[in-house]
């Protein structure tokens, strides 16, 4: 049994007004188009275009595997929260744990060589 979160998510700081308004110069030097995307400002559209279509296949690559894995329906893979009896019910948890002991205890059983 395996306790994870399930969770796909980027984002971005934009720190050039910050840098600005703090009085702090900066210079970003780079080896390739794409390198230190964002830190001299507002990404391109292009940058933010190739950004979302990453997050979209990694979250593409996280949904199957998932469902490869746990019968759950795709529905509940949109970006929900679920309190920890909803998630029990459409299979995202294994079990629920009253506390940490319960919880280390469930490890040693399943892990005995940790």
């Amino acid at each position: 049994m395996r306790r994870k979160a399930l969770t796909i998510l980027h984002g971005n700081n934009y720190l050039k007004d910050r840098y600005e308004k703090q009085g702090i110069e900066h210079d970003v030097i780079r080896a390739g188009e794409f390198k230190a995307r964002n830190l001299d400002g507002q990404m391109t559209e292009r940058e933010l275009k190739e950004m979302q279509e990453s997050v979209n296949a990694t979250h593409r690559q996280f949904i199957e595997h998932v469902l490869s894995h746990r019968h759950i329906d795709g529905q509940f893979m949109q970006g929900q929260c679920f309190e920890g009896k909803a998630a029990l019910e459409i299979n995202m948890l294994d079990g629920l744990f009253n506390n940490l002991t319960e919880f280390k205890q469930s490890f040693k059983m399943e892990n005995p060589n940790e």
